[in-house]
């Protein structure tokens, strides 16, 4: 599979991972945050353990990461101005900013994770052909 597919495949499916679970009722949603989050940073390994297959290096697979990265930032902000949430009825608009306040923090905390799940699936990609005796894919 060329790295160009294996990108829009894994882009893809983290596309319709987050409108699912957009789209699941806020109650759902929240029931299954963790399964959706864990997915998200499953694909980003996959993605990196493919392109790392194919010979991208470290650097090139990080660049496709901030796609990923800009996706599921959006669908919070999406999810943020349109007030999917569930915030109480007497919130005012200082408490909104804070809540979109917070969730910046969290983006920033979490982009380590992004980054290490896609480092991952590459280091996955050369400790592979090293374990079955093959040389490692060309860089």
């Amino acid at each position: 599979m060329s790295t160009s597919r294996a990108f829009r495949v894994t882009f893809t499916a983290a596309v319709l991972i987050g409108l699912i679970d957009w789209a699941l009722p806020h109650s759902v949603a929240q029931q299954t945050f963790y399964v959706g989050t864990s997915l998200g940073y499953l694909i980003l390994s996959v993605f990196g353990f493919l392109a790392g297959r194919e010979g991208w290096r470290y650097r090139h697979v990080f660049l496709h990461t901030w796609a990923f990265v800009a996706l599921w930032f959006l669908l919070g902000v999406v999810n943020l101005i349109l007030d999917r949430g569930e915030t109480p009825a007497d919130w005012s608009p200082e408490h909104d900013l804070m809540a979109f306040y917070g969730y910046l923090l969290a983006s920033a905390v979490f982009l380590p994770v992004a980054f290490a799940s896609s480092g991952l699936g590459v280091a996955v990609a050369y400790v592979v052909p090293r374990r079955r005796h093959e040389p490692p894919p060309a860089a």
